[in-house]
């Protein structure tokens, strides 16, 4: 088989075990998959290995696509670290609240998430690490050089992610307490309500410090 014959084919494979596999977790049988793929379990072997390795590949592909669709700003001199914050934010709530266009792979992010097995965790932990690098890095300029120390960083970041996080985890919470709010439905504006929470801390923090 030709490298142009392939590459759609695969493709075609990722994206209909990406839907099972979202919807029912790793535990959807090869034969579902191929009989919505309507290829043999050979496919799946040449092109993969085995289901298992279909799994990460699809997670892999769910990772990278939202990546690429939503990259993280770069830190430039001169541009305010209060600026590059909103930037960040605005762009991990992008990935994270989910686009029409990326439905499995929101669905299957979130349950490897929340419930990781050994090796995606692994897979999971080195993707996630370098944006996890530029937010300490960001932290620690928005902090300046009297308040930044791990301490600080690892307690601000520690907020951001669990309300990053909970535009999506929290979301069956809302509609059972019936609470409909604007901001939890526009990524941007839950985006600039966690910053501006953070900045409005950092800044109360800066004032209790230049106080003593």
């Amino acid at each position: 088989m030709s490298v142009s014959n392939e590459k759609p084919a695969v493709e075609h494979l990722l994206h209909v075990a990406g839907e099972i596999f979202a919807s029912k977790g790793a535990s959807a049988t090869v034969r579902e998959i191929c009989g919505e793929a309507g290829c043999s379990v050979a496919a799946i072997n040449y092109y993969f290995g085995d289901k298992q390795q279909l799994y990460i590949r699809c997670v892999q592909t769910a990772c990278e696509q939202k990546q690429q669709l939503f990259p993280l700003p770069k830190l430039e001199d001169g541009l305010p670290p209060d600026h590059l914050i909103r930037v960040f934010l605005r762009t991990m709530v992008s990935r994270i609240a989910g686009q029409a266009n990326l439905s499995w792979h929101n669905t299957l992010m979130m349950r490897e998430v929340l419930a990781p097995s050994p090796e995606i965790a692994k897979m999971l932990a080195n993707n996630f690490r370098p944006d996890f690098e530029l937010l300490d890095q960001l932290l620690g300029k928005l902090l300046g050089a009297k308040l930044d120390s791990d301490v600080n960083r690892r307690m601000l970041a520690t907020q951001i992610l669990a309300r990053c996080m909970f535009l999506r985890t929290g979301k069956q919470l809302r509609q059972m307490l019936q609470i409909n709010c604007e901001v939890s439905e526009s990524p941007e504006l839950y985006a600039d309500s966690i910053c501006d929470s953070i900045l409005l801390q950092v800044r109360a923090m800066q004032m209790e410090a230049n106080a003593c």
